[in-house]
C-alpha cells in the first residue's frame, strides 16, 4: 500500500454523474435481541478489486467504513495511505471502528456478481477498518462481522465525515455521494425507494426526482462543503413538532430534530421530560398516538406544518415499535418512514421529500390449486413487511 506524507492529499479527479444512476439495494435479516430483524445493503468494491461484498446502506451516518485486511478479496491494490488513523463509534458504542484514512476507488455493483458493475468513483476518501468492537478482520471471511451481515458501513449521511485522528490537517472521511460531481443535467442528491421486492438508491436527481409536495421540508444547513463542492447539513436534517400521547398524558415537544435513518430503529432521544407513564421496558407503551410534523416547504419559504409520520403504537404492521434513550433530545426516525415512502434528498434546493410509494405490481391471478398467484403474492409481501418492521438497533 503506497502511503503520504500527513497532510498530504491524493490529486481530487472526482467521478461525474452524468445521469441519474440507480443501484439495487438488498434486504438482510439480522439477529438482535432474539429477534429477527431486516436491514439494507449494498454491493461494493474497493481499489479495482471485482469481488463485490455487502456493506450497511446506512443514511444515518457518515463515511465509507469498508473492513480489511491484507487478502481481503473486496480490496484490490490502489490504495494510497494518508498516514492517519480514525475511530467512529454508531448506535451509542455499540459499534466502533478502528483503522487508517486512504485514498481509493469505489466500484458500487447491482449484486454479488463482479460482473454487474454500475460505476467507479476514484480518489475516494474512506475509513479502511482493521477491527469493528475490538476484533481484527482476518480469514476466513465466511462471517461478516457486522451482525452478522455486512462487511462495514456504507453512510450516506449529508453531515461533513469525521475527520481522521493526529491533527488539523487530517482528511474527513465525507460519504461517496459528497465525493462525487454532478454535470449539467444532473442535480446532487439521492434517492431512497426501500420497498419489500426490490430496493435501490439512486445517485443524482432528474427532472422527475424535483417535484415539490406538501411533504417537502427544508434541510437545516450547515457550514462548509465537500471537496467535490457539495454543500454540507446537519446531522438533524430537518426540525419539527413531536408528539406522543396515550389519551391521559401527553408528551409534547418543538424544536425536535430528526435523523431519517435506515441503519436504525424508530427511537426518542430525550434526557429530560419524557413521562414514565409513556414509558414500559425502554420503549413507548402500545396504543400510544405517535406524531412527527415540520413546517412545508413552499418557494423557498416555510408553510404549513405537515406530518410525515404519525400511527397507533404497537397496533398495526406499520406501527414499529419506539424505543427511549435518555440523551440530548431528538427523533431518529429509523427505517420507518422508507418503507411507505420514497426520500428525496435534492442538495440543491436544500430540501428532502417524502413521497408516497404506489403498490408494486403482483402477476396476474392465475389459478394454483384453487389459489391464485396475486393472492400468494400478496400473502407474501405482507409477511415480508411485517418482517421488516421487527425491531431494530437503536442508534
Amino acid at each position: 500500500m503506497a502511503c503520504m506524507q500527513p497532510g498530504a492529499h491524493a490529486s481530487n479527479s472526482f467521478y461525474t454523474i452524468h445521469q441519474p444512476i440507480q443501484v439495487p439495494l438488498h434486504w438482510k435479516p439480522i439477529k438482535y435481541a432474539g429477534q429477527t430483524a431486516n436491514k439494507l445493503g449494498i454491493y461494493a468494491a474497493l481499489g479495482g478489486s471485482g469481488t463485490p461484498q455487502l456493506f450497511e446502506f446506512d443514511t444515518g451516518g457518515s463515511g465509507f467504513y469498508p473492513t480489511h485486511s491484507p487478502s481481503a478479496p473486496w480490496w484490490g491494490s490502489h490504495v494510497v495511505d494518508s498516514g492517519y488513523t480514525f475511530t467512529q463509534s454508531y448506535g451509542g458504542g455499540q459499534n466502533s471502528y478502528t483503522g487508517s484514512v486512504v485514498t481509493t476507488s469505489v466500484s458500487l455493483f447491482s449484486g454479488p456478481d463482479g460482473s454487474s458493475l454500475l460505476f467507479t468513483a476514484s480518489d475516494v476518501i474512506v475509513g479502511q477498518t482493521h477491527t469493528i468492537n475490538g476484533e481484527t478482520i482476518t480469514p476466513p471471511y465466511s462471517q461478516p462481522p457486522l451482525e452478522g451481515a455486512f462487511w462495514g458501513d456504507f453512510g450516506m449521511a449529508l453531515k461533513q465525515g469525521k475527520q481522521g485522528d493526529g491533527g488539523k490537517d487530517a482528511p474527513f472521511i465525507d460519504s461517496l455521494l459528497a465525493q462525487l460531481k454532478y454535470g449539467h443535467d444532473v442535480t446532487p442528491g439521492f434517492r431512497v425507494h426501500a420497498s419489500p421486492v426490490s430496493p435501490w438508491v439512486q445517485f443524482g436527481l432528474g427532472s422527475s426526482d424535483l417535484a415539490v409536495l406538501p411533504t417537502t421540508f427544508a434541510l437545516n444547513a450547515d457550514s462548509g462543503s465537500s471537496p467535490a463542492g457539495i454543500p454540507y447539513f446537519s446531522e438533524y436534517v430537518i426540525t419539527g413538532a413531536l408528539s406522543v400521547s396515550n389519551g391521559t398524558t401527553e408528551f409534547a415537544r418543538d424544536n425536535t430534530g430528526v435523523i431519517f435513518d435506515t441503519g436504525a430503529f424508530t427511537t426518542i432521544h430525550d434526557d429530560h421530560g419524557f413521562p414514565g407513564s409513556l414509558e414500559a421496558n425502554g420503549f413507548v407503551v402500545p396504543g400510544a398516538q405517535f406524531q412527527m410534523s415540520a413546517p412545508s416547504y413552499s418557494n423557498g419559504a416555510a408553510g404549513p406544518d405537515a406530518t410525515f409520520l404519525e400511527f397507533i403504537v404497537g397496533t398495526t404492521v406499520d406501527s414499529d415499535l419506539v424505543a427511549i434513550a435518555r440523551d440530548k433530545h431528538y427523533l431518529n426516525t429509523g427505517i420507518l418512514p422508507f418503507l411507505s415512502n420514497d426520500v428525496v434528498y435534492d442538495l440543491q434546493a436544500q430540501t428532502v421529500t417524502l413521497v408516497a410509494q404506489a403498490p408494486e405490481p403482483v402477476p396476474e391471478p392465475l389459478s394454483i390449486g384453487g389459489i391464485s398467484v396475486a393472492a400468494v403474492m400478496a400473502r407474501r409481501l405482507r409477511r415480508l413487511r411485517r418482517q421488516l418492521l421487527q425491531p431494530q438497533r437503536s442508534r
